[in-house]
């Protein structure tokens, strides 16, 4: 009798525990779900306090121009110039409008300063998603942008442009790369909160309040009184490990350019690498057209034109090793024009 009682009063005490013990497990499922609803808001404060009300950092903003400038021609349906700052540098939209014989407000400047092929690939999309097309399409590539730079900003330009539908496509892509967790982590960030996700901007504006305004030139004092050797030229290597990623990226923008542009100019742009005689280098750009010529001799609409025709391209013909002085671009447009008339002509004979 004793062993039933005691039998029963744990019976009667697991369930008086129980009955208490799912209040608690239902308030824990509710503070749970409240934490869940309030991440979204809490992401998007965080973005406003660190990106002051959203205007940190010039990539964003520089997106944001490319897309107002698409916007500010709804109509337009001639031209659009894509790709970054080197590849809108080789061109005038007037002198494009003059080349095709159409008014001026039927060629579209929608370049974004520092966007590469990845980032250009993206505000295609976001182009086609809007029913946008065009009959040209121009596109300037530069030889260093072929490596992988993996860079905050690079995301955050790629969550600004790409439909949010479409982001698994997008995770596609990263999956080449060669830290793909590293990209996919910053586009979930990035999906919720814009400022967080591009850490270079937010470490420059911490550095800018806590140090001061930075003092160009003078960053090695801060170890030593010796300033550094000057950088090394800037090119891409071409291993495959350091190509995989944008090869796949270009391999995508120019399949997508079908469906934006009747044909599409892709440049083949120059730099300083090119007064480099080294074998590395050499070998390097050999790796580099052909590369290009292959992606574009499978895709008829592509038109690849080369640029890297015009030299010697030494040092000082460029501003920076990529971006040519003001002055030599006169001669350079003329020979684009006259590439762009030569295929005009080609494919005319053609049809």
């Amino acid at each position: 009798m004793h062993t039933i009682a005691c039998v029963e009063w744990h019976r009667e005490l697991w369930q008086v525990g129980w009955v208490v013990a799912r209040p608690r497990r239902m308030a824990r499922r509710v503070g749970y779900l409240l934490a869940a609803c309030a991440l979204p808001l809490l992401l998007f404060s965080l973005d406003r306090w660190v990106s002051d009300r959203g205007t940190l950092g010039w990539e964003r903003n520089a997106v944001r121009g490319g897309l107002a400038r698409v916007d500010k021609l709804p109509e337009a349906s001639g031209v659009v110039v894509l790709g970054s700052s080197t590849s809108r540098d080789w061109l005038r939209m007037r002198a494009l409008a003059f080349l095709y014989r159409i008014p001026r407000d039927q060629v579209v400047d929608a370049h974004i300063n520092g966007c590469h092929q990845a980032c250009t690939w993206a505000e295609v999309r976001n182009m086609l998603a809007r029913g946008r097309h065009f009959e040209y399409a121009f596109y300037g590539l530069n030889h260093f942008q072929m490596c992988e730079e993996p860079h905050s900003k690079r995301v955050l330009q790629h969550r600004m442009l790409l439909p949010r539908e479409q982001t698994f496509d997008l995770w596609k892509l990263y999956a080449h790369a060669k830290m793909p967790q590293w990209y996919i982590a910053r586009s979930i960030v990035a999906a919720g909160a814009q400022g967080p996700a591009d850490t270079a901007a937010v470490r420059a504006k911490l550095r800018y309040y806590t140090v001061g305004r930075p003092q160009p030139g003078q960053s090695h004092r801060w170890s030593t009184a010796n300033p550094p050797s000057p950088p090394r030229v800037r090119y891409c290597s071409y291993n495959e490990d350091e190509v995989r990623y944008k090869l796949e990226a270009t391999r995508m923008l120019f399949d997508d350019l079908k469906h934006l542009a009747t044909v599409s100019n892709v440049m083949i742009l120059p730099d300083e690498s090119l007064s480099h005689t080294t074998p590395a280098i050499t070998k390097a750009w050999a790796a580099h057209r052909k590369a290009l010529h292959e992606l574009a001799a499978s895709r008829p609409w592509i038109e690849l034109i080369d640029m890297t025709e015009g030299g010697p391209w030494t040092p000082e013909r460029f501003t920076d090793g990529v971006h040519l002085h003001q002055h030599e671009y006169g001669g350079q447009r003329r020979r684009l024009s006259h590439a762009v008339l030569r295929s005009m002509r080609r494919r005319a004979r053609a049809e």
